[in-house]
Parts: C-alpha cells; structure tokens; sequence
C-alpha cells in the first residue's frame, strides 16, 4: 500500500463527507463538526511529529485521554465518534492499512443518582435571564451583545432550545405577530426536522429587539441562509465588519459565562442544565 499524507487522508474524507454523509439526513453544519474533529486530531498528530505510517492503536488511546483531560465527556464522546467515522471510512476505500479507531470507546457517563446541582431554581433562572441587561456597560459593542444575548437565553431556558437549533435558526424562520397573535420559531432539531416553537411574551419582546439591532449590523448570508444569530467582531464604532454566523462553540461559551456570573457553574454543570430547568411561570416575573 502506497503512503499517504494526512493532508490527502483529510481531502478524501471531506470528499466522503460531501458526497455520502449531507444527503438530507444530515445537515451541512453536522458535516463540518466532523470535519473540525478530525483537524483538531491531525494537529495534534503533526504538533507531536506523528505521520500515518507510524500511527498505532497506542496513538489513538493517548489522544483519548487527552481529550479527556481537556474536554468534557459529551465533547469527548462527540470527537470520538467523528474519528471512528474518519478511520472507518479511510480504511474501507483502502487509504490506511487497518482502523486505528476500533479501540476508542467512549467515556463513561456520569452518574445519575444524585441529581443535585442538575437543575437550577426559577431564583437562579431569573437572575441568568436578567444579566445581559443588568451587566452590560455603555458601550455600542457591549449593549449590542447584551441583546443578542438575552434573546439566546430566552430560546434556552424558556424553550430548551439546544445550541444546534439556535445556530441552525435562520431570520426568515422567526415570524413575530401582531394583535395578540403568537409568535413563532421554526428549528431544525434532531435529525434534521423541522417544528414549530410558540413563542412566550418575554422571548417575542427579546428577539424583537435584537432584530432591530441586528438590522444594523452587515449579516453575512451563508450557504443555510440569513443566520438569526450572528457573533460580534465589530470595529470601535460599532459599525464595522462581521455578522458571520454564531458558531455552537461560541454558545457554549456565551452559556459558561451566565452560568459562572450567576455562581451556577459547577464541576459536571455546562450550558444544556439551562434548557432542562424549566422556570416556573407563576413565579417568574421578568420582562
């Protein structure tokens, strides 16, 4: 069998990807996740002067436990899958000799028997919701990010949207209605289907104004179409460029950062406890 390089390894399964993977079962934004995976893999090979004609079963284990020292355990299982994907498909068309991947399991899950700290309290759910608001400074930049902000954690806590879904939503997807009419989101959730999210009075209000925001901002359109949600590289002014789509990793990041302001985030805690923490209507009072 002829050597090949990780770069045409990395080319042959974006191919793969494109042509057997997205064919309507699997969205485009899925496809890339695999494809980040399987570089953030490669890097680490080259970073530690690993070419595919010494890799070895032994390689793989030690960038599982690597993942596990710096990821957390969905993320590892995540990036395990992708590489059992990555080395399944480049065995079978014959470009490595053998499937490095056959040994990489993924992490145990956590424990289930003490659910304390899994769900956080309407208290704690209302303080989250009222931060971007409360902590913003004056500045264009920073009220603009309070607003989008609060209207992610509005789709988040009160519709347990996941950051898939959010990153997936497109402007034409969101209808605010008028004359008491309620207003919808349409999301892409699992397995790529479509349904339909009734909107609540505070996400409407919120998602309102970011649309008026966003309005000003330079959105730039994508292959999916007009992303509702866009991250913030602006210039001084607040008018520069930027509006690319908001990514699921800068989600999760946004998420960390509530959860860590509002003394919520602990050991095993990540940004999906908020969508599993139903708030409570009779007690929740905020606009």
């Amino acid at each position: 069998m002829r050597e090949v390089t990780i770069d045409e390894v990395l080319g042959q399964f974006a191919r793969w990807i494109r042509t057997e993977v997205v064919d309507g079962a699997t969205s485009s934004l899925t496809a890339q996740a695999y494809l980040n995976d399987v570089r953030d893999h490669a890097a680490w090979l080259t970073a530690r002067q690993v070419d595919l004609a010494a890799l070895t079963d032994e390689i793989c284990i030690q960038y599982r436990t690597y993942l596990l020292e710096h990821f957390k355990p969905n993320t590892v299982s995540r990036k395990l899958s992708s590489l059992r994907k990555f080395y399944g498909a480049t065995h079978s068309r014959g470009l490595l000799p053998r499937n490095f991947a056959t040994r990489l399991k993924n992490p145990p899950k956590l424990a289930t028997g003490d659910m304390r700290g899994q769900c956080l309290g309407t208290l704690q759910l209302q303080r989250i919701l009222a931060l971007p608001i409360t902590n913003h400074t004056c500045s264009v930049n920073a009220q603009v990010k309070a607003t989008r902000d609060k209207a992610i954690l509005e789709l988040t806590i009160r519709h347990g949207l996941r950051e898939i879904e959010i990153v997936r939503a497109n402007e034409a997807d969101l209808r605010l209605k008028s004359n008491g009419e309620i207003s919808e989101l349409c999301v892409i959730g699992v397995r790529s289907r479509p349904q339909t999210i009734y909107l609540a009075p505070q996400s409407e209000s919120a998602l309102d104004r970011w649309l008026a925001t966003r309005a000003l901002m330079h959105v730039a359109d994508d292959e999916s179409g007009s992303p509702l949600f866009v991250s913030l590289h602006w210039a001084d002014n607040g008018h520069g460029g930027g509006g690319h789509r908001l990514s699921t990793r800068g989600i999760r990041a946004m998420l960390d950062r509530y959860l860590t302001a509002a003394g919520a985030k602990l050991p095993g805690i990540s940004g999906n406890v908020l969508r599993h923490s139903p708030i409570c209507p009779a007690l929740d009072h905020s606009v």
